[in-house]
């Protein structure tokens, strides 16, 4: 067995290894060079191509319902990107044609997502009033507080489990609208965030906090990343989905972005952070280039690129990863405009490394449109460097000068230096306090506010602990739906080739039960480390690790980085 001391060795040099940058130096141009005009006229290209594409009823042609609602979204963050109202007049026709074929947008939430944003391009109160219609559906499918106190749930027709390892499950939201799916997710915070915004209505505010508390402390990992679900099912002992997929980290970056943005919270902005470099460096959905190749179809990430363009625009993260961010998405607007599409025909491909596509598909377009869409707000240079936050309807940037060669070396430099600097740090704090725990689950408390007509946006804090809310609010399964729909797509593109459309007579992408493969997460499962993590990150993960319980002579150090 290996000793103690061999194990704290070996996470010290595994901290110099990897302290040093989070930016890679195998990263497939991380710079933008071509201008804003030109983004602007590529990412208007392909929209205008996936409108000519739409059908009578303003759906992508054989494609699942759903499928339509990111793109609607993305028409509205076009024109919010470009400062202008362009496509409204599109739109309130899409989204009358769609509140038609489903009252409040039933089963496909997305749409309150994407009326949401085109209230915040248009200012339009139709918009609002359809965002608002389908929160409220999505209420029927979130676990209130007097829903928990009774064990039942109207939408459910099995026993709600109360608690998972000592606290509520109040605030999850059911992923499925299927009356025996039991899975719990708590992504609901985007949509929920945007109606506070747009109304300053506390409720709002309140259920995209109560999501955030959801996910901290039932999803979210000892390494950062957002886990799948859980069930809410009494008797199947809190059992977690195994799946990390990039699509949720994406969800919830971008919702806790918006609630930084209204409340300032400076907590809220460690959380995106630690997210931001778990997720960024990540091996599981890319390669040594920075391409997102998620799956066998080796497909882009819709929603991992959308939630790193809000936390972008909205200057939501430290000024180093606010650069760094500005390089990852350049990295996928140019593997996009490269190795997707060919012989100007707007037309992309399914994986982002090629090869292009010559047959239209809704679901590669909308794919494809996220980093068209994403790159518009980029500088044309290696910084990428606003100089302060930006509202939802912030004009296009202005060009900068590029950036000195001296400023890597000096990040690399100050990077080895930090990590010799950690060194001492570790071993004050382990020979000082000689704490540890060993798992995020078993620390974490509610991370819950108490609500009054009262309380203005800047109080309510998501991270406070040890405090009992008497109140809970609904929260929309819009942003859940959102989710399982975009792995919907990912399966549906499993099936067929990368230039295919999908069938037609596949099931609703609500319809679907959630993937069969669950199981119980162990307390202390080991789970892959994130490629790079900066130094001042591991020293503040480090010594919250070691908070709150005793260590005993006989136990080795923790295991969170083996």
């Amino acid at each position: 067995m290996l000793s103690s001391h061999t194990l704290i060795f070996g996470f010290l040099c595994a901290t110099l290894a990897t302290a040093a940058q989070l930016v890679s130096p195998t990263w497939r141009k991380p710079n933008i060079t071509t201008s804003l005009a030109d983004r602007v006229n590529i990412a208007g290209a392909a929209l205008d191509k996936a409108i000519s594409m739409l059908g009578k009823d303003d759906q992508f042609d054989g494609l699942a319902w759903g499928v339509a609602s990111y793109f609607y979204s993305q028409i509205a963050d076009f024109d919010i990107a470009t400062n202008q109202t362009k496509y409204q007049d599109n739109l309130k026709g899409y989204f009358l044609q769609a509140s038609q074929l489903r009252s409040n947008f039933s089963d496909e939430l997305s749409y309150g997502h994407a009326a949401a944003r085109a209230y915040a391009a248009y200012k339009d109160p139709v918009f609002l009033d359809y965002a608002v219609q389908s929160w409220w559906y999505g209420w029927t499918y979130t676990l209130s507080s007097a829903d928990v106190a009774s064990g039942s749930s109207g939408a459910k027709d099995f026993p709600i489990e109360k608690e998972c390892q000592g606290i509520t499950t109040a605030g999850g939201t059911f992923g499925n609208t299927v009356s025996t799916d039991p899975f719990l997710t708590g992504l609901g915070t985007g949509v929920s965030a945007l109606l506070a915004e747009a109304t300053s209505d506390q409720m709002y505010l309140q259920a995209a906090t109560d999501a955030a508390n959801f996910i901290h402390t039932h999803l979210y990992n000892v390494f950062n990343q957002v886990q799948d679900s859980i069930s809410g099912r009494a008797n199947d002992s809190c059992a977690l989905t195994s799946l990390i997929e990039p699509y949720n980290a994406g969800l919830m970056m971008e919702g806790l972005s918006i609630l930084y943005s209204i409340t300032g919270n400076a907590s809220i902005q460690n959380l995106l952070n630690d997210i931001l470099v778990a997720t960024i460096p990540n091996t599981a959905w890319q390669g040594s280039d920075g391409v997102i190749a998620n799956g066998g179809q080796k497909t882009g990430d819709l929603n991992l690129v959308q939630g790193l363009t809000v936390v972008y625009t909205r200057n939501a993260t430290t000024p180093e990863l606010h650069s760094n961010l500005g390089q990852y998405i350049a990295i996928q607007f140019n593997a996009v405009i490269d190795l997707a599409t060919e012989n100007n025909s707007n037309v992309y491909g399914n994986s982002w490394l090629g090869p292009p596509s010559s047959v239209f598909s809704g679901t590669n377009q909308t794919n494809a449109l996220s980093a068209l869409i994403g790159a518009i707000s980029l500088r044309n240079d290696s910084s990428n460097v606003i100089s302060g936050p930006q509202s939802s309807s912030a004009s296009a940037p202005s060009q900068t000068p590029a950036p000195h060669k001296s400023s890597r070396n000096a990040s690399v430099i100050g990077g080895v230096i930090g990590g010799v600097a950690l060194v001492a740090v570790v071993a004050a704090i382990w020979a000082f306090r000689r704490r540890f725990s060993p798992s995020r689950h078993t620390e974490s408390q509610p991370m819950t506010t108490v609500y009054s007509d009262s309380i203005s946006a800047s109080e309510i804090n998501p991270f406070r602990e040890h405090e009992t809310s008497p109140t809970s609010y609904g929260l929309p399964s819009q942003r859940t739906h959102r989710a399982k729909s975009y792995n919907d797509l990912k399966r549906r593109h499993a099936a067929e080739s990368a230039d295919a459309i999908p069938d037609s007579s596949g099931p609703s992408l609500m319809s679907n039960p959630h993937p069969a493969s669950v199981d119980v997460l162990p307390q202390n499962v080991v789970q892959p480390v994130p490629a790079a993590l900066p130094t001042e990150e591991l020293v503040r993960l480090l010594n919250e690790r070691l908070q709150g319980h005793e260590w005993d002579e006989g136990e080795a150090p923790p295991d969170y980085l083996m």
